[in-house]
């Protein structure tokens, strides 16, 4: 969605920007203190102000300046909040902030959802390494690199690990907002452990009945 079309639906009421932030937050990898920020920093530029105030929001949020400066560099870099130089009438540079590309960035990741499972309902996969590298790609929003490939070969063909298993430790991975293999893979090592491996795991080049059970099991997520 164009960002003067956000701009427009906000100024107009048809999005609600606070409700928008609360519902998807985690989704695009802010913790809740970054989300209260972005909501309060829309509401500051709502009555009127239009400079960063670090020490007003630490007085609302009772926290110290350096979380303050800590969270609006976070928000800076994933580009949630821009800042933006002007000149007045008389030539003198003017600071303002805007927070409408966390919108943005926000509904990119819906429509990117959205898309995802309009595929799946007609995407047949032949070997479970083809659907967990989809599931990851689709849940880290990247593409994966050769070496993440060998490591999911090596979860399949030498550790065994069930489908099961692994969708639950990328489940995991993405609500403690990492995009990494090797924390999917801590995980699965420390999951592993509560639960004997299968001796005889083996993987049928057919469409296995696994990979079915594994795909309807998204649906309840």
């Amino acid at each position: 969605m164009e960002l003067l079309l956000i701009q427009s639906l906000l100024e107009n009421g048809v999005l609600d920007f606070d409700r928008l932030v609360l519902q998807e937050y985690k989704n695009v990898g802010l913790s809740e203190l970054e989300a209260m920020t972005l909501i309060r920093l829309r509401k500051l530029r709502l009555q009127g102000f239009v400079r960063l105030q670090p020490d007003k929001l630490a007085e609302l949020f009772s926290i110290t300046p350096d979380q303050v400066y800590q969270t609006l560099d976070k928000l800076l870099h994933g580009d949630f909040l821009t800042i933006q130089i002007t000149k007045n009438e008389e030539g003198k540079e003017m600071e303002s902030f805007h927070v409408d590309r966390s919108v943005h960035k926000m509904i990119s990741g819906i429509e990117k959802r959205i898309e995802f499972a309009q595929t799946k309902l007609s995407k047949i996969y032949d070997t479970p390494e083809e659907a967990i590298v989809d599931y990851l790609e689709t849940s880290f929003q990247r593409q994966l690199t050769p070496i993440d490939i060998e490591i999911i070969k090596k979860w399949l063909i030498e550790d065994h690990y069930d489908l099961v298993l692994i969708k639950q430790a990328i489940i995991d991975t993405v609500k403690a907002n990492k995009t990494s293999i090797s924390f999917v893979d801590t995980l699965l090592m420390k999951k592993s452990k509560k639960k004997a491996k299968p001796s005889d795991a083996t993987y049928s080049e057919q469409k296995p009945i696994a990979l079915q059970s594994f795909f309807d099991s998204w649906k309840k997520e």
